[in-house]
């Protein structure tokens, strides 16, 4: 993707969209655009808060010791490109819970891989309360911009020493409902901004059923109205429509 305003790529962005242009008001925090080698940028999170990975966590990992010392020498001499992406986010989040490749041959794998797990979830099994605490955010509000960061999700993550499948279902679904929550913190801060209640969902991840309702669910729980893609796609390939309604209107 294309960089941003702060130099890392577009992503996961809150907008107050108009005809005449359109206002940034929340995204994730970056994590790297790396988006072959989720077990990589996971490691690279827990480097940033300062923790070092146990060997146990290593080996979940599927990286050996040497290979991570090797990263970590690497690292400064790679001027790693960071990107707001929620597809970056989700690729590192599907490595902490140990459902992500050791290597992703497109972007979308970890998506595909993440709505699998979520979908094999018993509806009848609600997530423990101990799996659900381990996905949260910090916002951080500074000159009218809500960064949303997931720092703390990535370092919980890390002290799970292993995941049954059961639990990689538990914790798919639960990474669903924080992303709807987080969603829905933007969407409030973007409204204490514009006043606006008019939310139009879209984007890649919403290609997943499951999380396109829990984000209506939240948002609609909160008042909000919620606009979802009925004749175009919710990916990249539905902005050329957009634009040229816009060039129509103008």
């Amino acid at each position: 993707g294309s960089g941003g305003p702060d130099g890392s790529e577009w992503g996961s962005e809150c907008l107050d969209a108009r005809l005449d242009g359109f206002s940034r008001l929340a995204a994730f925090q970056p994590v790297s655009a790396d988006n072959t080698r989720p077990a990589r940028v996971f490691l690279e999170r827990l480097a940033d808060a300062g923790i070092e990975p146990s060997g146990a966590l290593l080996n979940r990992l599927r990286v050996d010791a040497s290979e991570y010392q090797l990263w970590k020498k690497q690292e400064p001499a790679r001027g790693i490109q960071l990107s707001h992406s929620a597809m970056r986010l989700i690729n590192t989040v599907c490595a902490g819970i140990g459902i992500a490749p050791d290597f992703c041959t497109y972007p979308e794998r970890c998506l595909l891989i993440l709505r699998k797990y979520a979908s094999r979830r018993d509806p009848s099994i609600p997530v423990p309360d101990d799996i659900a605490a381990r996905f949260s955010f910090t916002c951080n509000d500074e000159n009218r911009f809500r960064l949303i960061d997931w720092s703390r999700t990535f370092q919980q993550l890390g002290e799970v020493v292993d995941f049954t499948e059961t639990e990689k279902s538990l914790y798919a679904d639960a990474f669903y409902s924080a992303l709807g929550e987080s969603i829905l913190a933007m969407a409030l801060y973007a409204e204490t901004l514009t006043g606006i209640r008019d939310v139009v969902v879209s984007g890649s991840i919403f290609q997943a059923p499951i999380l396109l309702e829990k984000t209506r669910e939240k948002l609609s729980a909160k008042d909000f109205a919620v606009y979802l893609h009925e004749k175009t796609s919710c990916d990249e390939s539905c902005v050329p429509v957009g634009q040229a309604y816009a060039a129509g209107l103008t």
